[in-house]
């Protein structure tokens, strides 16, 4: 039986997920552009003469584009759930320690503030 090295697990993990945002930021780029052409066309039609026909297709395309974008949003689970067990255990202790530094700092500052001033000289 071959033993999975867990780098190798959670550098695939990573990749997933990069690929996963990176895959939705393309379309809202393609809805962006849709959007984009539709209101393009529309103030054509106020000026020289265009099919309106056109013009509605491209709206419905933009909104059929931006529902698969909202409805792949929904979709997809949490990518922090999508890690494996002791990756999000790190990454919560990792957090807490920062967290726990930083209050530590706030409160050294706020600390400063509580003393009260030197006696004039």
């Amino acid at each position: 039986m071959i033993e999975e090295d867990p780098l190798i697990t959670k550098a695939t993990n990573k990749l997933i997920i990069k690929s996963t945002h990176y895959f939705l930021a393309s379309i809202a780029i393609v809805a962006a552009l849709a959007y984009n052409d539709a209101m393009k066309e529309t103030i054509a039609v106020y000026f020289p003469k265009h099919d309106t026909q056109e013009i509605w297709v491209k709206f419905v395309y933009a909104l059929v584009i931006t529902i698969v974008l909202v409805f792949l949003l929904i979709c997809l689970p949490e990518t922090k759930s999508e890690l494996p067990q002791d990756v999000q255990t790190k990454l919560n202790d990792i957090a807490i320690e920062n967290n726990n530094k930083k209050i530590k700092e706030l409160e050294a500052k706020l600390a400063a503030f509580d003393k009260p001033p030197p006696p004039p000289s």
